[in-house]
């Protein structure tokens, strides 16, 4: 009897355990689809107001989400958030299409960036990926293959 109360209790664990990302991770992720989705519509303009307008809007939904991505904890992403947020706001203060354009994808770049940072958020927050783990590793050389040459002494 102990045993199939011990195996219900151990089903109902594992039906009712969450194991997707949080719910911060999964807030920031959607907010930096939103950035990258303005940040595109802003390379698309050929007015350099209306792709200020863009960016403003990503700008905004960056600074605002400050907090969930602090909850989410992950490092990658939050650096390259930082990232995205100078370039955005450099594209904002530049005065030709072109230097906003450069700029914005750059910007692109880092949000992508995030995204894939915060999408493998639960892999790389394991102990198996950390940089500890792999402190101690070795990687075997074989010189068997090698021949020596050999000195003549008269």
């Amino acid at each position: 009897m102990k045993t199939h109360y011990f195996l219900l209790c151990l089903v109902a664990f594992c039906s009712l355990s969450s194991f997707a990302p949080s719910e911060a991770c999964s807030y920031a992720g959607s907010n930096m689809s939103y950035v990258q989705t303005q940040t595109k519509k802003a390379l698309a303009e050929n007015d350099l107001n209306k792709a200020r307008f863009f960016t403003y809007k990503a700008i905004k939904t960056i600074q605002t989400s400050v907090d969930k991505f602090d909850d989410c904890g992950c490092k990658d992403a939050e650096v390259s958030i930082s990232e995205s947020l100078t370039n955005l706001k450099a594209a904002t203060r530049a005065k030709s299409l072109n230097g906003t354009r450069i700029l914005l994808n750059e910007a692109l770049q880092y949000t992508i960036d995030a995204l894939d940072a915060l999408s493998q958020h639960e892999l790389h927050a394991n102990v198996f990926a950390s940089k500890e783990f792999a402190m101690n590793t070795t990687i075997a050389v074989s010189y068997t293959h090698l021949t020596l040459p050999t000195i003549y002494s008269v």
